[in-house]
């Protein structure tokens, strides 16, 4: 809408779409239509957006195959021998993996309820906690005056793409920031003893959860120590460093911090320790030894792990925190270019696996409690990291530095992007659909405020391929459920653990 009089009509324009005009106007802005070829042709397009993003739905839920595999997978593990059997259920060690199914419940909807995006930036950066608010509070980015010689497009030479990037932002699934529903309650109930938990115990509650939000908080119980179960084990010299890393998830920061610089100076080549202990050393920001002991520990992880990109976007925002953009600027170049991001989700949970049978937990219980809630914990970090990076993202574009703020918080697009395509979890994958959310929340601001037309068409299409994702994930989890909801048999449970322990939960339904 180019001129004064289509400019009237261009709050019409998304109501005329979805039929929710009056006849009156109604009426004008079809007689508008009829004298005004710019206007036909955007009105065409955004039709042509609605087609496609219809289209991508049902091509999803065609996608979605019915799910008859109880019986199949039970048969075969009846002729698996003793391949799978109960004594078997712990020493899977090269598995590295947990599962995080207990968050299915209520099908999809609540599912997205209880993951649905955490990410979104407050003014400014803060070296604290850093609070959460719901997903879409995009607040106006300021408008720079231009330099001399700039001759960018007005707004209005863009507004196609805006309707265009609303009306596909309209078929993103609603969602409510914060924590899984059902988290709150697990300090304010009694934990079970994990020494009386059986695999049985840990399948009711399973099944629970696929009506009952409640229950996923008895489950996430069912899996976690108690500190001073944690502390014990930690403490303990013959523990293995799975058992403390993973008895650490349970304790204070300080003691998770002095537990993890032990094990990492006794084995000093193993990655996930590095990076649990880098986790545990940012979560203390005002330490005096923070800087340090993150800089020591991210340089090695680099050497360790050098094509997961998760290690650049720690140091990134490690140099954030200490001022130093440039350095931040080029680890995210870095980062960017890598095709991985990994949270190590599979270490953690085999360490959270063999804390809970140091702790005296069922080896077949632990294994499939383990199962059940893994990722949950790296959903958080995940977002937690994305988050951070968008907020000085914002701080920097109300700063005025609209430049840096654009590469920060394409950045961080990309690494939503990394994290959705190397995903082997469902909340790796979920954590990298809500940072890509976000992060196009922000871009939204900053293209806006530099007239670029161009962006925002960049926009329209990663929305487009968000909304996709989106309903994938969707499926898979109803799927899922449905295979949990039918389970009757420890023995197709056990397996269905150990797979998931083996190949992730995002392909299970492949080997099933």
């Amino acid at each position: 809408m180019t001129t004064p009089s289509c400019n009237e009509y261009e709050q019409d324009l998304m109501a005329y779409l979805d039929g929710t005009q009056g006849p009156g106007v109604s009426r004008q802005f079809q007689a508008h239509l009829q004298g005004c070829v710019a206007c036909r042709r955007e009105v065409a397009a955004l039709l042509e957006l609605c087609q496609d993003l219809e289209w991508l739905g049902d091509r999803t839920r065609r996608q979605t195959s019915p799910v008859e595999l109880v019986g199949p997978v039970l048969l075969a593990v009846r002729q698996r021998d003793a391949a799978v059997s109960t004594t078997d259920f712990g020493k899977s060690y090269g598995a590295k993996w947990r599962w995080w199914l207990a968050a299915t419940s209520l099908a999809a909807a609540l599912l997205i309820t209880w993951f649905g995006p955490r990410l979104v930036s407050p003014e400014k950066p803060a070296t604290g906690e850093l609070p959460i608010a719901r997903s879409g509070e995009n607040r106006p980015l300021p408008n720079p005056t231009p330099d001399a010689g700039d001759h960018r497009a007005p707004t209005e030479t863009y507004s196609p793409s805006k309707q265009r990037l609303e009306l596909a932002k309209k078929h993103l699934p609603e969602t409510t920031g914060g924590r899984p529903s059902g988290s709150e309650g697990l300090e304010a109930t009694v934990a079970p003893q994990i020494q009386s938990v059986t695999i049985q115990d840990v399948i009711n509650a399973r099944k629970q959860a696929l009506t009952d939000p409640a229950a996923r908080a008895r489950l996430r119980q069912m899996a976690s120590l108690t500190p001073d179960a944690a502390r014990e084990i930690a403490q303990n010299e013959t523990a293995s460093p799975e058992a403390v890393a993973g008895a650490a998830q349970a304790l204070s920061t300080e003691e998770a911090q002095a537990a993890l610089l032990r094990v990492v100076g006794h084995y000093p080549d193993r990655a996930y320790l590095r990076y649990a202990l880098v986790q545990q050393t940012q979560a203390q920001p005002a330490a005096a030894d923070t800087p340090k002991i993150t800089e020591a520990q991210l340089s090695t992880l680099r050497d360790l792990d050098e094509d997961n990109a998760l290690v650049y976007y720690l140091e990134a925002l490690s140099h954030l925190e200490a001022g130093d953009v440039a350095g931040a600027l080029t680890a995210l170049e870095t980062a960017s270019r890598l095709d991985k991001a990994s949270a190590y989700t599979l270490e953690a949970a085999l360490a959270r696996e063999q804390s809970l049978v140091a702790g005296g937990m069922d080896p077949q219980a632990a294994r499939v409690a383990t199962a059940f809630t893994a990722g949950d914990d790296e959903y958080g970090v995940l977002c937690d990291l994305g988050n951070k990076l968008l907020q000085y993202g914002r701080y920097y574009a109300e700063s005025g530095d609209l430049a840096t703020a654009q590469r920060i918080a394409e950045a961080t697009q990309q690494f939503g992007q990394q994290l959705d395509d190397s995903a082997l979890f469902a909340q790796e994958r979920l954590a990298g659909l809500d940072i890509q959310r976000a992060a196009i929340d922000i871009l939204e601001g900053i293209y806006e405020a530099l007239g670029s037309g161009d962006g925002i068409e960049t926009l329209v299409a990663q929305t487009m391929a968000l909304v996709n994702g989106f309903q994938e994930w969707q499926n898979f989890f109803n799927n899922l459920d449905e295979v949990i909801s039918e389970a009757t048999d420890d023995r197709f449970v056990g397996f269905l653990a150990d797979l998931i322990l083996r190949q992730g939960d995002l392909n299970i339904l492949d080997y099933l």
